[in-house]
């Protein structure tokens, strides 16, 4: 992912990553040179202040890593995921960052709440959503750690899937001088907290 002041953070990428869609942002992976992009829009939804949609083809056993353009990661506070998924089938993945948690669901018993999260994956064929597992490459500001008096070993992402459990969440061990990035194993797609 390259940020706006020149600075890089790498991930590695197998797939291939298509949209058709009107307003596309162009990027090119780093393992490989293949080319893909994803759409990106403000939306009116309720509560949702911003979101993402990208497809790509998901093949048995074989993990597909997507990036998101650097402007559209700070927004969510997405980097990217890894998907992997036991099927063949074209996938649409929907992030979008949420203003509050929907009114059915409880908050997670944390003092703090960083990053809402909903994050859809969809067969396109049939249009349901489907429950691939993965990685979550995800960011969190040092100003906020600082603010709230937390250090970076602190961060845990949350999913909710029939009551909120703590997802297996690591350092990546790339920082700048802004936020700290992790990644988050989780073993379906749904509501996440940071």
């Amino acid at each position: 992912v390259e940020k706006s002041d020149g600075t890089t953070v790498e991930f590695t990428t197998e797939g291939t990553i298509t949209v058709e869609k009107t307003t596309t942002t162009t990027y090119y992976s780093s393992g490989g040179g293949k080319r893909g992009s994803t759409t990106s829009e403000t939306s009116e939804e309720s509560g949702v202040i911003t979101k993402s949609e990208m497809q790509t083809q998901l093949e048995p056993g074989k993990p597909v890593d997507i990036s998101l353009p650097w402007e559209k990661a700070k927004e969510l506070g997405i980097l990217g995921l890894t998907l992997e998924y036991q099927l063949q089938v074209q996938a649409k993945i929907m992030v979008a960052k949420l203003a509050e948690l929907p009114s059915n669901i409880e908050k997670p018993k944390v003092k703090d709440l960083y990053n809402i999260i909903e994050i859809k994956v969809i067969d396109e064929a049939t249009g349901k959503e489907i429950e691939p597992k993965g990685w979550i490459k995800f960011m969190v500001s040092k100003k906020w750690l600082k603010e709230k008096g937390y250090s970076s070993d602190d961060v845990v992402m949350l999913r909710y899937h029939n009551g909120w459990e703590v997802l297996e969440t690591k350092k990546l061990g790339v920082e700048d001088a802004e936020n700290i990035y992790y990644k988050a194993y989780t073993p379906g797609f749904s509501i996440f907290a940071v």
